[in-house]
């Protein structure tokens, strides 16, 4: 099972779709209604979108220096997509309020915590998103 990265805006952003020939960063709206109706409100969002990578799932929006030695065929892809997923982001905060959430749907409390990822703060050698903790993006 693959871990599920999802974006809220209160602006409308573009989709990035999958493209099968040509695999990357990829930005889908949230269509089935009870999954968006959740992350409207997790998330407190006008909009809700999915996010994935080259792997064709979220999977592929992380790296460290494990991967870096387990998956070597595919660490360029990984950093390509999250420097992707990162330039999306910067460019589309401006006047505009982003919360990520990424989980496995296997976790569900009545409240989850709460943190901040400040874009000018990725760690060039690792990046991750927490799961099941909503976070908010700052510049």
């Amino acid at each position: 099972m693959c871990v599920r990265i999802y974006l809220g805006s209160i602006l409308p952003l573009p989709q990035i779709i999958w493209n099968k020939s040509t695999p990357g960063f990829y930005v889908n709206a949230v269509n089935d209604e009870a999954e968006a109706a959740r992350m409207h409100e997790l998330l407190s969002a006008t909009h809700v979108y999915e996010l994935g990578s080259f792997m064709g799932c979220s999977c592929g929006l992380m790296y460290n220096p494990q991967l870096k030695g387990d998956d070597a065929d595919n660490y360029p892809s990984r950093l390509k997509d999250v420097a992707l997923f990162k330039s999306h982001l910067k460019h589309h905060l401006p006047d505009n309020c982003l919360k990520i959430f990424a989980t496995w749907w296997e976790y569900f409390p009545d409240k989850y915590p709460e943190e901040t990822l400040s874009l000018s703060e990725f760690i060039s050698t690792e990046f991750e998103i927490p799961e099941n903790i909503i976070v908010t993006v700052v510049t």
